[in-house]
């Protein structure tokens, strides 16, 4: 028998009593086996003490996984309630850990409770949920109300998700972050997804592979409206800030407030993609593309009103269009491929930096 096995078994059992202040186990009396709490460091060796510090990462990994959720989290009303109220939500229990949120879903969870309107006027960021599914499944249906004081964040965010959902989210107030790089206003078949900006604050920090995607994917249409508020919008690796007709045919329109893009800002990416400014609205983009791909042909940017301020320039391609009847815009050039077109009704207008 190895004469240090219970040196070794000794020292574990001393080091977890002080970490876990567990009751004193009962030992055999004092024999050269089992001399009184030794040292890590001299009886135990480097190669025991590694083993333990792993043995002890190990532990703390599981405790923290243990401690985030992956649940998913139901809305549970048919007509109207608060959202921060946790009656209003199955089992009594509100969002929490890394799960998802469904909010208007028709396909998951029990009760599968459809229309649905949600109300925030209150701070609720420390929820950290992972994923909120505004309008999910093939008949799901919600409206969510970001008013005044609300603060509502979520790693990814889905408005009008599967089958012929329908998402609309209108925040006129508080402050919504989207903590990662998928934002999709609409992802359905033959849905919709609305995001309504007219006041307080939305931010996107983007780490994963694109950023606010207006009509992501299917044969429904995706909007996004901002008429007052301020949008801060992060750019993926791929430099895009905001993608109008990624997959799916998506219509975007500034009528006020200011919108920060510090990457692309694309008419029609994948799918036809429809931009207007007008009114008051301040757009701050790095770069615009109108019919950045094949599939965007057709793809159209109209600027009535309001100011357009890029950094590089504007490029249209793919059989697209930019319309300018007033308001201004600012940008290094303007690139018009072959087959596309540029309608300028007042030249002073564009202002060439």
């Amino acid at each position: 028998m190895n004469p240090n096995l219970g040196v070794e078994k000794k020292a574990y059992i001393c080091i977890f009593e002080k970490m876990f202040r567990l009751p004193k186990p009962h030992l055999p009396a004092q024999t050269s086996a089992y001399p009184a709490r030794i040292p890590v460091s001299k009886k135990m060796g480097n190669c025991c003490a590694k083993s333990l510090s792993l043995v002890v990462v190990r532990i703390a990994l599981l405790a923290t996984a243990g401690s985030a959720s992956g649940a998913d989290f139901f809305f549970n009303q048919t007509g109207e309630g608060n959202l921060a109220d946790w009656n209003n939500w199955q089992g009594g229990k509100l969002p929490s850990g890394y799960g998802n949120t469904f909010i208007g879903s028709s396909d998951l969870g029990s009760p599968r409770l459809v229309p649905v309107i949600a109300n925030l006027n209150s701070d609720v960021t420390t929820w950290e949920t992972g994923s909120l599914f505004l309008g999910q499944g093939g008949s799901g249906n919600a409206t969510l109300n970001l008013n005044e004081v609300g603060s509502l964040q979520y790693g990814l965010v889905y408005i009008g998700r599967d089958g012929g959902a329908v998402g609309v989210l209108n925040q006129t107030g508080g402050t919504m972050r989207v903590n990662t790089g998928t934002f999709e206003i609409l992802s359905g078949s033959s849905g919709s997804g609305t995001y309504n900006l007219s006041g307080g604050t939305l931010n996107t920090v983007t780490s994963g592979p694109m950023s606010i995607s207006v009509g992501a994917a299917g044969a429904g249409v995706g909007y996004f409206n901002m008429s007052g508020g301020t949008l801060n919008a992060g750019s993926a690796p791929h430099e895009h800030s905001m993608n109008v007709g990624w997959g799916a045919r998506g219509e975007a329109t500034f009528s006020g407030g200011t919108a920060n893009l510090s990457g692309d800002f694309n008419a029609g990416n994948n799918a036809n993609g429809l931009i207007t400014v007008s009114g008051s609205a301040m757009v701050n983009s790095k770069s615009v593309n109108v019919g950045l791909n094949a599939g965007a042909a057709n793809s159209r940017l109209t600027v009535t009103g309001g100011t357009l301020a890029v950094t590089n320039g504007i490029r249209v391609a793919n059989t697209s269009a930019l319309n300018i009847s007033g308001g201004t815009i600012t940008a290094t050039g303007i690139e018009i491929a072959s087959g596309s077109v540029m309608h300028r009704r007042h030249p002073e207008c564009f202002r060439h930096h």
